[in-house]
């Protein structure tokens, strides 16, 4: 499964973000996904349950690498909408 596009879209709702730091009254900034949107609904799933659903044991190690000490899971689709 490619993941390119749901990547740079995922980079462009970072670049939305507000300021961690900011006054709580602030708000996200607009975001054009062009060509197409989302359509999905992530879920942040632990990594025993990402191996449930298919994760195979050296991309778990990759995601464990890039995360570092923080790391426990990885997103993944919870579900599309028609």
């Amino acid at each position: 499964l490619p993941l390119f596009r749901v990547k740079r879209a995922l980079g462009l709702l970072r670049a939305a973000c507000p300021l961690v730091d900011g006054p709580a009254a602030e708000t996200w900034l607009h975001v054009d996904i062009p060509r197409g949107t989302l359509q999905t609904t992530f879920a942040y799933k632990g990594f025993d349950e990402c191996r449930r659903l298919g994760l195979r044991r050296e991309t778990e190690t990759q995601l464990r690498l890039a995360q570092g000490a923080d790391g426990t899971g990885a997103l993944g689709v919870e579900d599309t909408v028609p």
